[in-house]
Order: structure tokens, then sequence, then C-alpha cells
């Protein structure tokens, strides 16, 4: 389940990478980096809910670096 979310999210965050890139890419570049740092400090809180959601939102930071 921690693993499938991350998963999702890289899919999700594959769509995702297209409008950010319309502000250029290092922007796009930013705003994944933003979406990272957000989400290892919910990952860092040790609880298998805040750890899906965690891994979910790094899997759409990678998605975004894909893209970018």
């Amino acid at each position: 389940m921690i693993s499938s979310s991350a998963i999702v999210g890289l899919a999700i965050g594959s769509f995702l990478g297209g409008p950010f890139i319309k502000n250029g890419r290092r922007k796009g570049a930013i705003y994944g980096n933003v979406i990272a740092i957000a989400s290892s400090a919910i990952c860092m809180i040790a609880t298998v809910p805040f750890l899906i959601a965690g891994r979910f939102f790094l899997g759409i930071a990678a998605g975004i670096y894909n893209v970018v």
C-alpha cells in the first residue's frame, strides 16, 4: 500500500508537470522541490496514513521531475 501510493502519485505528477512547464522549466523544478520537501516532512510523522500521504506527494514530485 505504501509503495503503490508512490506509483499513483508518479502517474498524477506526470500529468501535472505539463502545466508547470508553462511558467518555465526552472520554476517547474522549484515547484517539484517544494512538494518534495513538504512530502519528506510528512513522511517523518511515524504513522502509516501520513507515510502513505507523504509517499504519494513524493511520487507527484518525481512525476514533475520526469516531465521537467
